[in-house]
């Protein structure tokens, strides 16, 4: 595995190269314009152009685009033959091709780093700039998360365009979850279903982590020169890492190690007669259409008739695309029926009840509220 690690990494050596340019290039467009923006009404100065934003921008960015480039091999048959045939395991494969896409996200965010570390040492600035470095480590760590699982996810697909739709289908998976879980609410009480399980849409996305470090380190670069300005006419708090982050970061990491692990068990049983074939990956098309069908239509009660056509629709055409064929299945017709009637039926169900619950839900406010109370 060495061998063959040291020879993919040499032979990636001009998208490395590659990628370090077109960061260096937004790092530069970037900085270009200071980062110091000047108030003359009030006659002060206030931090701009932070560059955490940036840098996870490019680590994102590259997170979502490596592990296409590294993995794509499996949905070519020269490819995937040609790379079965040496006399190398196939998870040892996998694993060189995947220390290999982090060292092209590695790189490029450790330049982009160092490019402002040294471009804030020669300018102006109001920046704390000792926080871009654990910034960096903790980016490091998120990101990988989020890599292991857009890979995970794009080798579900036996081809590079089924691939794609399963990684955007994955990443908005969880998050069509939590949009069930907190559609329905009690319009006539202030506590709802958002407030009570205190989960949001984007929380369920793999880069959620992400935001919230951004969110933390942007803080604390700028809230010593935030805080001197008289002008801003608001209290300034102390920028802090919630519970709940923390909660969302241990979830995605548990994701994040699982998709690796799945990675590795599944990568053993690969054939490569299935590249450029149908996915039929339990990962894939075969859950993901008729829980998104289920979600829409759980989500969409309200909408017009023609709506409900459209649906229907979309349904039929995410199993042509699954089937790369007109003469979809039985089964899918009456997959695309039962989902889409059963999400409206439910979710019709749960809006008659809502008002019969409601009492649930004061008195859970209530014991919350005595709660925080006593504490």
């Amino acid at each position: 595995m060495r061998k063959y690690l040291l020879f993919h990494i040499k032979d990636s050596l001009p998208q490395i190269i590659l990628f370090i340019v077109i960061t260096l290039i937004s790092c530069f467009s970037l900085s270009i314009d200071g980062y110091i923006h000047h108030n003359t009404y009030y006659n002060y100065d206030s931090p701009e152009n932070n560059p955490i934003t940036m840098i996870a921008v490019i680590g994102i960015a590259l997170s979502i685009g490596v592990p296409i480039i590294e993995f794509s091999y499996r949905m070519r048959k020269i490819t995937i033959d040609q790379m079965y045939s040496f006399p190398i395991k196939r998870e040892k494969i996998f694993l060189a091709h995947y220390i290999t896409g982090f060292i092209k996200i590695l790189i490029p965010v450790t330049v982009a780093v160092i490019y402002f570390l040294i471009d804030l040492s020669f300018k102006e600035h109001l920046f704390d700039v000792f926080y871009l470095i654990p910034f960096y480590f903790s980016l490091l760590g998120t990101l990988l998360f989020g890599y292991s699982f857009v890979t995970f996810i794009f080798m579900r697909g036996n081809t590079v365009g089924d691939g794609l739709i399963n990684i955007l289908f994955g990443i908005f998976f969880i998050p069509a979850i939590i949009a069930v879980i907190t559609y329905h609410q009690p319009y006539s009480y202030p506590t709802n279903m958002k407030d009570f399980f205190n989960i949001d849409f984007g929380d369920g996305i793999i880069f959620k982590p992400v935001v919230d470090i951004i969110e933390y380190f942007e803080g604390e670069m700028e809230w010593f020169a935030l805080s001197q300005i008289k002008h801003t006419n608001q209290y300034l708090e102390l920028p802090h890492f919630s519970a709940d982050s923390f909660g969302w970061l241990i979830f995605h990491a548990i994701c994040g190690v699982a998709s690796f692990v799945l990675s590795i068990v599944l990568v053993k049983k690969d054939k490569s007669e299935n590249s450029m074939g149908i996915s039929n990956s339990w990962f894939s098309y075969k859950i993901m259409i008729p829980v998104y069908l289920f979600v829409i239509s759980y989500t969409a009660i309200d909408v017009e008739f023609i709506a409900w056509l459209f649906i229907l629709i979309g349904g039929f055409l995410m199993y042509v695309i699954y089937r790369r064929t007109l003469k979809i299945k039985i089964i899918d017709v009456v997959m695309i029926v039962a989902c889409v009637f059963c999400g409206l039926i439910i979710s019709s169900i749960i809006e008659s009840l809502i008002p019969q619950r409601e009492p649930i839900y004061e008195m859970a406010t209530n014991f919350i509220q005595f709660v925080n109370w006593r504490i």
